[in-house]
C-alpha cells in the first residue's frame, strides 16, 4: 500500500491491493443466492470471463464496472470503498485468520486467569 501524500488528501492504494479489494467485493456478491458470473457481468456491463478474472485477481475491472458495482451493491463492496476512504489495506485471508488466532489465544489467557 502506498502512503497518502503530503497534504493528506489523496489516496492510491497499489494494484495487489486494489485487486484485492474488487475480488472480495464480487466475491461476496456472488454469494448472493442465484448470483452467477453471467448475471453479474450484465449488471456490470461487461463479461462473465472479466468477472471471473477479477474474481481470480488475474485482472482489474473497468472504472465504469468498479462504479457500478458500488451502486448497485454498496454492502458487498466494501472493501473498495475502504481503499477510496484511504483506510488502508484489504487484509488478506491468511492475515485475517492469523487475526482470529491471536484473538482466539488471547481469549483463552483470560478465561484461564
Amino acid at each position: 500500500m502506498t502512503n497518502r501524500n503530503v497534504l493528506g488528501l489523496l489516496f492510491a492504494p497499489d494494484r495487489e491491493s486494489s485487486l484485492r479489494a474488487v475480488s472480495l467485493s464480487l466475491l461476496k456478491v456472488r454469494g448472493l443466492d442465484g448470483m452467477t458470473c453471467e448475471k453479474l457481468g450484465k449488471a456490470l456491463e461487461c463479461s462473465a470471463d472479466t468477472i471471473r478474472n477479477a474474481s481470480n485477481e488475474d485482472a482489474m475491472l473497468c472504472f465504469t464496472s468498479i462504479a457500478r458495482l458500488l451502486f448497485l451493491f454498496p454492502d458487498e463492496s466494501a472493501p473498495i470503498r475502504q481503499l477510496f476512504d484511504g483506510e488502508g489495506a484489504v487484509p488478506t485471508a491468511d492475515e485475517r485468520i492469523a487475526r482470529i488466532e491471536r484473538d482466539l489465544e488471547a481469549i483463552r489467557k483470560e478465561l484461564s486467569a
